[in-house]
């Protein structure tokens, strides 16, 4: 994957997570670039400063040339801001965008974001990509999927921790609960829930000190995920307007983890999207991106 990418590259990463693939990625463009600039993108301060940290500690990256940027990337308008930021830092020098670790299986709107965020690419930038996939789709794998993550603690602590930031709520991790589906023809989707199994109606508290009600039964969405299927890849690549330059897979190698699961790593560019024009007038997503 390296080898598929030039000189001169500026880096800006779509949350930006623990760090340590934004270290690698960072590490081997600085070699290739030693005036790039990176711009790590989150909607958390606190990730943000945690994952810079670890992704920056190992190079010798001047603090000028790292802009933490806070927004949510999942906004358009957001989006038209952060191009205008990194166009006026960069000018015409190509940038790789990237967006890892299954991040867009979160969305429920997993192509739109990705329309909109591909849509920052210019023809010299690139798109790296990371998505969860499976060879197939069925009722059984989508239970597979589900079991896959059901049975880690630390999972269900993970999907967990906003409520318990965010809530009074004592956590009981066992009132976590998993639903497993197909999703057409694209994918596995799991949905990651929280029940309220106490017996009883509750009243819980938001950080502004509003009290709410869980009712007995009641559920909460805490997480959604997705495994993508590989031959439907080409065509979710295809539907946000790029093309696939380069592709690794790599198998899981947990040995509960159900043939054929594993992860995608694509690097795409612009290419022509498959939509018919658009009338006269109309404005599209791309529209309000591309114009500042």
């Amino acid at each position: 994957m390296r080898g598929k990418l030039g000189d001169g590259f500026h880096y800006v990463s779509f949350g930006v997570g623990t760090g340590h693939k934004d270290g690698l990625i960072v590490e081997h463009l600085l070699e290739r670039n030693p005036g790039m600039v990176y711009l790590p993108v989150d909607m958390s301060s606190e990730m943000l400063r945690l994952g810079t940290q670890e992704s920056t500690h190992r190079v010798r990256l001047p603090g000028h040339r790292v802009v933490p940027v806070q927004v949510d990337f999942a906004i358009p308008q957001n989006l038209t801001e952060l191009r205008g930021l990194v166009h006026r830092l960069v000018g015409d020098e190509p940038v790789l965008y990237s967006l890892l670790g299954n991040t867009l299986a979160n969305f429920d709107d997993d192509g739109g974001l990705l329309a909109n965020l591909t849509a920052l690419a210019r023809p010299q930038d690139r798109f790296l990509l990371e998505v969860a996939s499976t060879d197939a789709v069925s009722d059984e794998l989508a239970q597979e999927a589900v079991e896959e993550y059901a049975r880690s603690r630390a999972y269900r602590e993970f999907v967990t921790s906003a409520l318990l930031h965010n809530t009074d709520l004592t956590i009981n991790t066992d009132a976590v609960r998993f639903r497993g589906a197909v999703e057409g023809d694209r994918a596995l989707r799991v949905k990651v829930i929280y029940q309220n199994q106490t017996g009883g109606d509750i009243q819980m508290m938001l950080p502004d000190r509003t009290r709410v009600p869980f009712p007995d039964g009641d559920t909460i969405r805490l997480y959604l995920t997705r495994k993508y299927l590989r031959k439907a890849q080409e065509e979710m690549v295809r539907a946000a307007g790029m093309r696939k330059v380069a592709a690794t897979h790599s198998d899981f190698s947990a040995p509960r983890s159900a043939q054929g699961f594993g992860m995608d790593l694509l690097l795409l560019a612009p290419g022509e999207a498959p939509t018919p024009p658009a009338e006269p007038g109309t404005r599209t997503r791309a529209d309000e991106i591309w114009e500042s």
